[in-house]
């Protein structure tokens, strides 16, 4: 079924419905930045162009829904929504933006190992899988290369390879460490031993088929210790290829004849010299699978060997090469230009299969990944696809705006090959109606009476088999589209420091706000209504080492004045300083912090700080430390008799109040009196004669916050005798 249009997709948005001198979208500002903004009507290019808006003041009539995505893998276009840019005007465009690399995040050069390189590939795909990565990677260092040199990276890890650099050749005869990765390099040429008197070195190894006797000696390159063979007494005889095998383990049958088993070789030993393996390999060497056509003379000369060289491992493509070499001397038997190997030794793929679930528009299959060689294969299973679940939701008509449906595939909304999510008008279902190039929809009912059509969408008959042709119907009303009812003038927004009031209308019947700026007329005595700026002057008083200086705020909106006195909307590190007294030692002299200045006693209730200041200039150190807080201390108190009364007087340290307790002796309970004050005296009469004990409790009581009560200790009891 038809996608419908960009222009019918922002047809589906609230908009103004006298929208004079059209819409203009905040995506890009002029070159130097002024206050003129080059506005592209909603055309922008490039990720790059929104990125750039998104800094301006402008920046809240941009909506990133969705940022490109940019990973190893490849590129993904995203969405932004630009919002008009005239006061209350919300009419919205939607655009794909798209991206590269570069434009999202500048590439920058980096090197790479090998093993990074290899997972990089990985990544990106260049290699199916990790096995086919680790393939390469050996080949690579089987080649040489030493590392990945100024490959361009991306943030998300994407990279463009540049060059490979192989490891400096090493022409000696010692292994050496690589300057660009410090690998070690196998040397390349062999040791050249210094010829030594036979009579007096050191024996080290008897004559081979190959080798005279050995005999200690040193390099005469590197100086290293070397072997000096003496070529007088090479061994006459022939390369010992290990223990011959009969014929019949050698030599197999069948219907075409007899030949050479795999992984057997016949030797002419008597043709062999001693600093060769072979003179004749044509008529001398009968390989594997090759005719055995000697008869029991000729066959007499040969000797049959199980090959005993790897020249190269077989796999799941490729069989294995396969050669012949001397046990005595590793001379490897040399067949010319026809090396003989191992046929028909390749192994099966080993392969680990998962299955990959089916969606709407895919059967499921079953996906194969061979463990050897990393070969992929891909067994669909049939008849899996998944039913589409469509969701049809209506959203209704407002002033302005026509009603319009969503439909969405609701069972595999992010693997669904359909669209996902398609807005409809009537408007859009006319026009791809009446196209006659478009199919998939067409008119199935029109009801004048009740003001409604209704069309038949395709493509939806999976869910909708007992629908007619089984197609999706939707209806939609042909009412005209019902226009804003505005009310009276009203203010919309107070004036700030630098922005007029704004003055509009409100619709009586959706609420939505339009300004005189979108009607295109702002009444005379709306216009120049900004507040202005209200600065406020703050000092700060001179250093030992700094001048004093100060700086000027707006009170309302906090922007500060500029070096030319003009008001900065930018950060305060622009912010104008203007200095005043000088410093009060020397500009750059470092102030004398070791005087704690006590910036909050500490009290009953909460503890105090003090802080590290200048004693010379009062500077702040920016250096503080709690000042514990106090106690109630223990009451100290004075009884003294009176006639049938006696009299406490009693102190304590950061008390409010007092609470005095008496009893007479003998008597089981104390009686108790409590006083707010900071210091105690009071008189207790209309007392019986007898003794009396009386102890004291200083309290703290948060009168101004919370209430809390701090006690100190109990006094100690004393007696008084009542006259």
């Amino acid at each position: 079924y038809p996608i419908p249009s960009m222009t019918m997709v922002a047809s589906f948005m609230p908009s103004l419905a006298f929208a004079a001198g059209g819409h203009t979208y905040a995506v890009k500002k002029a070159a130097d930045g002024g206050a003129a903004a080059q506005y592209l009507n909603g055309t922008s290019d490039t990720w790059a162009d929104i990125q750039a808006a998104l800094k301006l003041d402008e920046a809240e009539y941009v909506n990133v829904v969705k940022a490109p995505v940019h990973t190893p893998a490849g590129l993904e276009k995203g969405v932004v929504e630009l919002k008009c840019t005239s006061p209350f005007c919300d009419h919205v465009i939607t655009e794909d933006i798209a991206a590269s690399h570069d434009d999202v995040d500048k590439l920058v050069q980096r090197n790479f190992t090998l093993e990074e390189w290899a997972e990089i590939c990985l990544a990106q795909g260049t290699y199916k899988n990790k096995i086919a990565a680790d393939k390469a990677l050996k080949k690579w260092k089987k080649d040489g290369a030493c590392y990945i040199k100024n490959a361009k990276v991306c943030s998300c890890g994407y990279a463009t390879w540049v060059d490979t650099v192989v490891h400096a050749v090493n022409n000696t005869c010692v292994d050496k460490e690589c300057p660009q990765c410090h690998e070690v390099i196998k040397a390349t040429k062999k040791h050249v031993a210094k010829a030594v008197n036979p009579a007096t070195a050191v024996k080290v190894s008897d004559p081979t088929c190959g080798k005279g006797t050995g005999y200690a000696s040193k390099c005469t390159k590197c100086d290293a210790y070397a072997v000096w063979y003496d070529t007088a007494d090479v061994k006459p005889d022939s390369h010992n290829f290990g223990t011959p095998v009969t014929a019949d383990i050698a030599v197999t049958s069948d219907k075409t004849g007899k030949k050479i088993a795999n992984g057997y070789v016949a030797v002419k030993v008597t043709t062999q010299a001693t600093d060769k393996v072979v003179v004749n390999p044509t008529t001398d060497i009968v390989g594997p699978n090759e005719p055995w056509t000697k008869d029991a003379t000729e066959a007499a000369d040969f000797k049959f060997y199980k090959l005993n060289d790897v020249i190269s491992e077989g796999s799941c493509t490729s069989d294995a090469k396969m050669g012949l070499k001397c046990v005595d001397c590793g001379a490897t038997l040399n067949t010319g230009a026809d090396t003989r190997y191992e046929a028909n030794v390749d192994t099966d793929h080993v392969y680990e299969s998962s299955k990959v679930e089916a969606t709407c528009d895919k059967d499921a299959y079953m996906h194969k990944v061979c463990t050897v060689c990393g070969d992929e294969v891909n067994t669909p299973i049939p008849q899996t696809k998944l039913a589409h679940s469509y969701k049809v939701t209506k959203t209704a008509a407002t002033c302005g705006s026509e009603e319009y449906y969503t439909i969405e595939c609701t069972t595999c909304p992010e693997k669904c090959g359909n669209t996902h999510k398609v807005k409809y008008t009537l408007a859009g279902a006319n026009t791809a109606a009446a196209n006659t190039n478009t199919t998939g929809i067409e008119v199935y009912e029109t009801n004048e009476t009740a003001k409604t059509k209704t069309f038949a969408f395709d493509g939806f008959d999976h869910e909708f088999k007992d629908l007619p042709s089984k197609k999706l119907l939707i209806t939609f009303s042909t009412a005209p589209v019902v226009n804003h009812k505005w009310g009276a003038e009203t203010l919309l927004k107070e004036a700030t420091c630098d922005k007029d009031a704004i003055w509009g209308y409100k619709c009586t019947e959706c609420g939505k706000i339009a300004t005189h700026e979108v009607a295109g007329k702002v009444p005379a005595e709306k216009l120049n209504t900004r507040l202005g700026h209200d600065l406020v002057k703050t000092e700060t008083a001179a250093t030992c080492g700094s001048y004093g200086f100060y700086t000027e705020q707006c009170s309302r909106c906090g922007l500060y004045k500029d070096a030319d006195g003009n008001v900065d909307e930018s950060e305060l590190k622009n912010a104008k300083v203007v200095k005043t007294d000088k410093p009060v030692v020397k500009e750059g002299a470092k102030c004398t912090f070791d005087k704690w200045v006590v910036t909050k006693d500490s009290t009953v209730f909460e503890e105090g700080v003090k802080s590290l200041e200048c004693s010379v200039c009062g500077a702040d150190g920016n250096a503080k430390t709690v000042i514990a807080k106090k106690t109630v201390a223990k009451a100290s108190n004075t009884v003294k008799a009176g006639k049938k009364s006696f009299n406490v007087k009693s102190s304590a340290a950061n008390a409010t109040g007092y609470r005095v307790y008496y009893k007479k002796a003998g008597a089981k309970s104390w009686k108790s009196y409590t006083k707010k004050t900071t210091s105690l005296s009071k008189t207790f009469s209309g007392l019986s004669k007898g003794k009396y004990y009386v102890k004291v409790k200083a309290y703290a009581k948060n009168y101004d916050g919370d209430g809390q009560v701090v006690w100190g200790a109990t006094s100690s009891t004393k007696s008084v005798k009542v006259k």
